[in-house]
């Protein structure tokens, strides 16, 4: 893990020279928050997740908020954020959802990446990933993991850099894991088959590993990195949001109405994640939901990339202004 670390580092450096271009979003960025035309695009493709995180890209396209918005919007599923970055960048997809990590690495690869709508949190109360190991493991606490292979839905994302904040705050070395790359849908059958002796799988697939068997020795590793961390949110590159502001605005308008649709209507969350995430509703209905927010804070995102330069994963820290959009 040390050898990835430093060669992910001294690409990224040499990718970008002098590391990431801090300067603020460009007048056709920061523009975004005014716009209110009609969309430049009516069909656009949205790369996601099939797990909880989405809940209000799932919202917003059940109950017809991007139809109301003249948007037709197709959602493409990918195994984590560190791959949609790049079907962002090459225009295969036109807006993503990214845990932090990835938008934030993506920056010092020289890619203009930034968030722009539908920020979502962890917190008490809305604790929606677990730390978790096989039926019968010897493994009960963050100390037993050293030399142990745990599952992550993408090396080199949030779930790392999880891990490593848990380890250091038990006395282990950030690094003392052997982290395996395993997308969130499969783990609960990784954990089952003993192929991994731990995974940090996100809902509803901590759920699913529970009625399989698994058990959470953690429900709360996100604590790791804060009280109430910011995990993940809608991005688009800077070019897509300059030539398509209209449609960006209107995306954000239909994610924040879904946001507060959420809030209000639990009665309805089961049935909508059963749907996407393709869970059985009465097992949609025992999962743990996110905490849903329609702002992205600069502040929030600061935090992680300090964290990210302590932890290995980014090789400087930089102003978070550059990966936001306004």
């Amino acid at each position: 893990m040390k050898s990835f670390i430093a060669v992910l580092a001294v690409a990224m450096v040499a990718a970008t020279g002098c590391g990431a271009d801090t300067r603020e979003p460009s007048a056709g960025v920061q523009r975004l928050a005014a716009a209110s035309g009609a969309p430049e695009l009516h069909k656009i493709t949205v790369g996601a997740l099939p797990i909880t995180d989405l809940e209000q890209l799932f919202v917003a396209d059940a109950k017809g908020f991007f139809d109301q918005e003249g948007l037709k919007v197709e959602i493409a599923n990918f195994g984590g954020g560190a791959e949609i970055v790049p079907a962002v960048e090459s225009g295969s997809v036109d807006i993503g959802w990214s845990n932090s990590i990835s938008i934030l690495q993506a920056r010092f690869r020289g890619l203009d990446m930034r968030f722009f709508a539908g920020g979502l949190y962890q917190g008490p109360g809305h604790w929606n990933s677990a730390l978790m190991v096989p039926d019968g493991s010897p493994i009960r606490s963050a100390d037993q993991l050293r030399g142990r292979r745990v599952a992550v839905n993408t090396l080199g994302n949030l779930n790392e850099l999880v891990l490593r904040a848990y380890l250091d705050r038990a006395g282990q070395k950030p690094g003392a894991a052997a982290l395996l790359e395993v997308p969130f849908p499969d783990q609960p059958a990784a954990l089952n088959a003993r192929r991994v002796d731990a995974a940090l799988p996100a809902e509803p697939f901590v759920t699913v590993a529970e009625r399989d068997g698994a058990r959470v020795i953690d429900p709360r590793p996100f604590t790791a990195i804060g009280a109430k961390p910011f995990v993940a949110a809608f991005f688009a590159s800077g070019r897509w949001l300059r030539e398509h502001p209209n449609t960006a605005a209107a995306f954000r308008r239909a994610v924040d109405r879904a946001t507060g649709y959420w809030n209000d209507h639990p009665e309805e969350r089961a049935e909508i994640i059963a749907h996407y995430t393709k869970v059985p509703v009465s097992l949609a209905r025992r999962i743990a939901y996110g905490l849903p927010s329609t702002l992205v804070p600069r502040r929030d995102v600061q935090r992680l990339i300090e964290l990210s330069h302590r932890y290995g994963l980014l090789p400087k820290p930089f102003d978070a202004g550059a990966v936001l959009a306004r």
